[in-house]
C-alpha cells in the first residue's frame, strides 16, 4: 500500500490497527452525536407509533428524512475515511517518515558535495591568482638583476603553510607538496615571461612592486592551504588546467611555458 501524499510506502503495524479501529468507533459514535437519526415521538394513550409504516408518513417527510438518512450515513463513512488516512500518514512506521529520512539523507550528501565543490574552486582561484603574480615578481627581479629561485624565501613559505595546515588539521604533506609545486610553477613562468622581455623588452612592466606581488602570492597560499581541509589531491580536471594556460596567455605568457606552468601548479589538486 502507498502514502496517498508522496506515494512512499505504507506500513501498518497491529498497534496501528488497534489505534485505527478504537479512533473509528469513537468517531463513529461521535457522528452520531453531530448527525442524528429521525426519531419519531413518543405515542401517548395508546396511539399506535408512527413507525410502523413508512407509507403512513407525509410524502414530503417521508422524502427528507430518506435523504437525511442518506447523508448521515455518507458524512459518517467521510469521516472515518479521512480518521483513517491521518492516522496512517502519521504513523511512526508510515512512509512519510522513511521518505523524510532519504531526503535528510540525499540533503546530506548534496551538502557534502557542494562543501567539496566549493573548496576545489577555492582552490583553483588560489592557485590562478598566485601564479598570475610570477609575472610581476619576474619583472621585478630582472629589473633588479635576482635570479629566480631564491632558496631561503621558498623555505619560509613552505614551512608557514605546513603549519598553518596543521593548525587547520589539513593533511602536512599534500599542503607541502602543493605549494612547493606553486613555486615550481611560478619560476616556470617568471623564466617564460623573461625570455619572452629579452626580445620584446617592451612587453615587460615598467614598474613593478615586489611586496604588492609577494601580498599576492601569501593570501592566495593561505586561501590555498584553507581548501585543502577538504579536499584529498587529484581533483582538478584537465578543463582546469587549460582555464588557468588561458588566463596565462592572456597575460602574455607564451604557450609552452603556459602549458608546463598550469600543469605543474594543477599536479597535486
Amino acid at each position: 500500500m502507498q502514502s496517498p501524499l508522496d506515494g512512499s510506502p505504507a506500513i501498518f503495524t497491529h498497534e496501528n490497527a488497534i489505534a485505527s479501529l478504537t479512533s473509528i468507533d469513537i468517531l463513529s459514535g461521535v457522528s452520531n452525536l453531530l448527525i442524528p437519526r429521525r426519531r419519531f415521538p413518543r405515542t401517548f394513550c395508546g396511539e399506535a407509533p408512527r413507525t410502523e409504516s413508512v407509507d403512513r408518513i407525509p410524502r414530503f417527510e417521508r422524502r427528507g428524512t430518506l435523504a437525511w438518512k442518506g447523508f448521515a450515513r455518507s458524512g459518517r463513512w467521510l469521516i472515518v475515511g479521512g480518521v483513517v488516512t491521518a492516522l496512517v500518514m502519521s504513523s511512526p512506521a508510515g512512509g512519510t517518515p522513511a521518505r523524510a529520512a532519504s531526503t535528510n539523507g540525499s540533503a546530506a550528501c548534496m551538502c557534502a558535495e557542494s562543501e567539496n565543490d566549493r573548496s576545489l574552486r577555492q582552490a583553483l582561484q588560489a592557485v590562478s591568482k598566485r601564479l598570475l603574480a610570477a609575472r610581476e615578481v619576474a619583472a621585478y627581479k630582472e629589473i633588479h638583476h635576482l635570479p629566480i629561485s631564491d632558496p631561503d624565501r621558498e623555505k619560509v613559505v613552505i614551512e608557514a603553510a605546513v603549519k598553518k595546515a596543521e593548525e587547520l588539521g589539513a593533511d602536512p604533506e599534500l599542503v607541502r607538496q602543493v605549494v612547493v609545486d606553486q613555486i615550481e610553477a611560478s619560476k616556470i613562468a617568471q623564466k617564460g615571461y623573461q625570455e619572452l622581455w629579452s626580445t620584446h623588452p617592451e612587453l615587460r612592466p615598467e614598474n613593478p612592486s615586489l611586496d604588492h606581488a609577494r601580498e599576492e602570492i601569501s593570501q592566495s597560499t593561505a586561501l590555498l592551504v584553507e581548501s585543502l581541509v577538504y579536499l584529498k589531491g587529484g581533483e582538478a580536471q584537465q578543463h582546469d588546467v587549460q582555464d588557468l594556460v588561458e588566463k596565462l596567455k592572456n597575460q602574455g605568457l607564451p604557450s609552452s611555458p603556459s602549458d608546463h606552468a598550469a600543469g605543474r601548479a594543477l599536479s597535486t589538486i
